[in-house]
């Protein structure tokens, strides 16, 4: 219907529908509005109708309300798929229903993340969260379980709670309008072991578990990373050093491809490592067999 036909004053005009493209016109107060109607049967019948009888005449023709309750299957303006527009609703009323889109309401919740396994037996998270107001006021905010109280509009805060240990955790906003629509975001708190790349002048080998640990937590973190594999490639500077692979024993045991060939002398060590918050896991300890001083290309496969 791009071609309707449009009238912008009515002091003057009569309505004169064409038999393929048309539009209903009607005007409330000062305010004229030009709307395109399916129904041509009915809106022939105002064909030719003098602006002062056109509200009288277009309600007579079924035109000006709708005829009987109607169900949608796809969303329409503020009508979802299921509502049921009831008969008898006006047409300004009908202009303004389908013309409207209702928003709904937004969460948002943050303060999950990675952390290397623990000792202890939970460990604190501040969870933060926001509720935005969609079209319609908020009636509920439940943040992890909890109910916040709400006041219609946005809002924020925070949330404490002690995530257990060493395991995966989710939390979730759940926030709710005065319609019934919802809006639901999660956050995970998840764990990891640390796995190890370095070089050392030393032959940790050599030392006690608890010296091995020591060592690798107050000398060599900045060359690790918290992961969920051995696999890595990486270039690993030596100045008269060995270098060392060091990762969780559950992860299987690795071969190593150094400068682009397999290499084999690497001597494994298992230990018990001990990280910094005080978890223990069994590792195991790559070294190479001898020290080097280049930076190498290794590949943990």
């Amino acid at each position: 219907m791009a071609d309707a036909k449009r009238i912008y004053e009515l002091e003057d005009e009569e309505f004169s529908p064409h038999s393929n493209d048309y539009a209903m016109i009607d005007r409330v107060g000062t305010t004229t509005r030009k709307v395109k109607v399916e129904n041509l049967a009915a809106t022939k019948n105002l064909s030719n109708v003098p602006v002062s009888d056109f509200r009288n005449k277009a309600t007579n023709a079924g035109v000006g309300v709708t005829a009987q309750d109607h169900t949608f299957n796809i969303d329409v303006g503020a009508i979802k798929a299921g509502d049921t527009v009831p008969s008898g609703l006006s047409f300004d009323d009908w202009v303004a229903l389908v013309g409207t889109e209702i928003f709904p309401p937004v969460a948002a919740i943050s303060g999950g993340g990675v952390h290397e396994y623990t000792g202890a037996a939970t460990v604190p998270i501040t969870l933060n969260w926001s509720v935005t107001k969609g079209s319609l006021n908020i009636t509920n905010i439940l943040v992890a379980g909890e109910s916040i109280p709400p006041t219609g509009g946005n809002q924020s805060g925070t949330k404490p709670v002690n995530a257990p240990a060493n395991t995966s955790t989710s939390y979730s906003i759940t926030v709710t309008d005065e319609q019934g629509q919802q809006d639901t975001k999660s956050t995970t708190v998840s764990f990891r072991h640390r796995r190890f790349f370095f070089a050392d002048s030393d032959d940790l080998q050599a030392m006690s578990d608890t010296e091995i640990s020591n060592r690798m937590n107050a000398s060599h973190l900045s060359r690790s990373e918290l992961a969920t594999n051995r696999l890595k490639s990486y270039s690993q500077p030596c100045a008269d050093e060995y270098f060392y692979y060091a990762y969780p024993a559950a992860w299987a045991k690795a071969t190593f491809r150094v400068n682009g060939l397999i290499n084999n002398a690497v001597i494994e060590k298992e230990f018990q490592y001990t990280n910094q918050n005080g978890h223990t896991e069994t590792y195991y300890l790559y070294r190479s067999f001898g020290k080097n001083s280049s930076t190498l290309s290794i590949e943990v496969i």
